[in-house]
């Protein structure tokens, strides 16, 4: 029964993730996959508050594998983000697969730790 609340939460997530690929990308910035990056970020800060409200919300575990696990998983790909550097690179674009890169990287990590501690 685990695995059908991953799949779902997981096919949820991952079409979000594809419909702001799908409209944001439209808006690039010479190239910087702005769908993919909000999609981490999304996913980044809704961990963050989801982990901190955990005793609350996450009392019956199919409902935490659900939204982390399925949902989260789906919504945050560490694929699709190498797969977008690797196009960056392929392009000659090293300087925006730097960019896109770093600011991933500590983009997410800035969302997570400010959700984190302002709550």
């Amino acid at each position: 029964m685990i695995f059908l609340y991953i799949f779902l939460g997981g096919m949820i997530g991952g079409m979000l993730r594809f419909m702001l690929s799908v409209s944001l990308n439209n808006f690039c910035i010479k190239g910087f996959p702005i769908g993919t990056f909000s999609a981490n970020f999304l996913g980044s800060v809704i961990l963050s508050y989801l982990l901190l409200e955990s005793i609350d919300l996450f009392t019956e575990f199919n409902l935490k594998t659900f939204i982390i696990v399925g949902f989260i998983g789906g919504l945050t790909t560490f694929s699709a983000f190498v797969f977008e550097v690797y196009n960056l690179i392929t392009k000659n674009q090293f300087g925006m697969a730097l960019i896109y890169l770093m600011t991933s990287l500590f983009g997410c990590l800035l969302g997570f730790i400010c959700v984190f501690f302002t709550f």
